[in-house]
């Protein structure tokens, strides 16, 4: 009867955890497919958007100034208002400094790759011609030293043999790219959310002059979704995903009792399938120990994936080969199998 209750619960969390990912699939997936509609791509960039604008403390102040602005605030007439002005020169000096990053960025990259594709035969003439074997890298600084305050200079003094090189790339500069390159990519991403702002001020500020009842129906009209993807987060998506993920754990502790039901109530033909299970503990901790991922990859990088959740990631790949591989082979080896030891039988 136990066993019963446990699969029954097993599997009904298991429908319920498909329909609901399906559910976010067609909702938050679906709208920007290749046939979706200008408004549906539209309001999925406005949504990310609104989300970015709350994460850091400029985008949400113009978030707010938004929602309670008035049309003077974006502009009456033909003069723009202060929050309209504001936002412009936001973005205006924010590119400069963006732009600056990245270049700084492509020469950090180049940079670790240089080094990493050094040879230990070149090691002793790269070092003694270092940092002046550095300097075409500088050309697309923007007036910036690609030294950053020479500060990878006196790292790299420190360097003295080609094997503290490698520990040198490994432990410290590929963490420090990846540190360097998220925070760009955060940077793009914030700039990207105001700039969004900006195309929804400057269209309510280039409605006809004239028609000021326009002008405050288009203002309305933006704040009133806005506000709807302001408060999406914790109207819709928390709660489901909160279900999702109690539901999950219910399942998990679910499959773990009944196991172990399983094995308790008859122990000598259970054994077999506890050897399986301590078996597939340890591939996965071997999966683990050989899985040296490419943090400086830059799906990596964009996803602000860090070099511990990464090798997680390979791991739970190997993992899966393994065990893709096993089931395939299993599949043509039991039959046949079993179609060797009728033949013996018979024999």
């Amino acid at each position: 009867m136990v066993k019963r209750i446990i699969n029954i619960a097993v599997f009904v969390v298991g429908i319920v955890s498909i329909v609901l990912c399906c559910m976010f699939v067609v909702l938050w997936n679906g709208s920007v497919a290749n046939d979706a509609s200008d408004k549906e791509k539209a309001n999925v960039v406005n949504y990310k958007a609104v989300g970015t604008l709350q994460s850091f403390d400029q985008g949400e102040k113009f978030l707010n100034q938004f929602l309670s602005a008035d049309i003077n605030a974006i502009g009456s007439n033909a003069k723009p208002g202060k929050l309209y002005n504001d936002i412009n020169a936001y973005i205006e000096k924010e590119q400069v400094a963006y732009e600056a990053e990245e270049a700084q960025a492509k020469d950090f990259f180049c940079y670790l790759n240089i080094l990493k594709s050094l040879k230990k035969e070149d090691f002793a003439t790269f070092k003694a011609n270092y940092p002046k074997n550095m300097s075409s890298l500088t050309k697309d600084g923007a007036g910036q030293e690609f030294t950053f305050g020479k500060k990878y200079v006196d790292d790299f003094k420190a360097v003295k043999t080609y094997e503290d090189l490698n520990t040198y790339i490994s432990e410290d500069l590929s963490k420090q790219y990846t540190e360097f390159k998220t925070a760009q990519l955060t940077k793009e991403n914030e700039l990207k959310s105001v700039k969004t702002l900006q195309t929804a001020t400057d269209s309510i500020f280039k409605v006809s002059a004239f028609d000021k009842q326009a002008k405050e129906d288009a203002l309305a009209k933006f704040q009133s979704n806005f506000k709807d993807y302001k408060t999406m987060d914790h109207s819709l998506l928390s709660p489901s995903f909160m279900l999702i993920y109690i539901m999950f754990v219910i399942a998990l502790a679910a499959v773990v009792i009944f196991i172990l039901v399983g094995i308790l109530s008859n122990f000598k033909t259970s054994y077999k399938g506890l050897l399986a299970f301590l078996a597939l503990i340890v591939i996965a901790l071997l999966c683990y120990v050989i899985a040296s991922p490419d943090v400086n990859n830059a799906a990596f990088t964009k996803l602000s994936i860090s070099s511990s959740l990464g090798r997680f990631i390979e791991a739970s790949c190997y993992l899966t080969y393994v065990l893709v591989v096993g089931a395939l082979v299993a599949l043509i080896a039991c039959p046949v199998a079993s179609w060797i030891k009728s033949k013996i039988k018979l024999k």
